[in-house]
C-alpha cells in the first residue's frame, strides 16, 4: 500500500457575483514527501506486552520493539487495552528521544474498573524504540503491535 500525505486543503475561492464563476480557491499546503507503505501484522495470536513489561513509577523510559518492528520504520501503529481500579491513571509514548511532553499519545483511566481501548500511532527512533512513563501499575495494560510504517 502505498500512501500519499497531502497537505492541509487551502482556503475556498470568492463566490462569483450574479452567477459569474466564482474565484478559484488557494492550493493547500505540499504534504510530507515520499512514499510510505503501511505492513498490517496480520492476526497475532497473543498480546505483544502486557503490564509486566512496563515500569510503573512516573519514569520516563525506553520500549525496545526491535523484535517485532523490522529496520526502517518510523511509525507503530499499537493497539492498547487499559484499565484500573481507579480514575486517572495513566500511561504516555512518544518517540525515543523526545524530551518534551506535547507530542505524546496518553492513555487515561476514564472510568475506574472499565477498559479503555485505544489505536495509537507513535513514531519510533531508527533502533525502534519508543519511550513510555507509566502512572500507577493498572488492573490491565495489553498492547498488541498492530503494524508500522516505512518509507520507500
Amino acid at each position: 500500500m502505498f500512501v500519499s500525505v497531502g497537505g492541509p486543503t487551502g482556503p475556498a475561492g470568492a463566490t462569483g457575483a450574479d452567477g459569474a464563476k466564482g474565484d478559484k480557491g488557494d492550493k493547500g499546503d505540499t504534504g510530507a514527501s515520499g512514499n510510505y507503505n503501511y505492513v498490517n501484522r496480520g492476526d497475532p495470536a497473543a498480546v505483544d506486552y502486557d503490564k509486566t513489561a512496563f515500569t510503573w513509577d512516573s519514569a520516563w523510559y525506553e520500549k525496545d520493539l526491535s523484535s517485532i518492528v523490522p529496520a526502517g520504520a518510523v511509525l507503530v501503529h499499537l493497539y492498547v487495552a487499559h484499565a484500573h481500579s481507579a480514575n486517572n491513571n495513566w500511561m504516555k509514548f512518544r518517540k525515543n528521544g523526545n524530551t518534551n511532553i506535547y507530542n505524546i499519545v496518553q492513555f487515561n483511566t476514564r472510568v475506574a474498573g472499565v477498559t479503555d481501548f485505544y489505536d495509537a500511532w507513535v513514531a519510533c527512533d531508527v533502533n525502534r524504540k519508543i519511550s513510555y512513563q507509566g502512572g500507577i501499575s493498572p488492573t490491565l495494560f495489553n498492547v498488541v503491535v498492530r503494524g508500522w510504517i516505512t518509507t520507500l
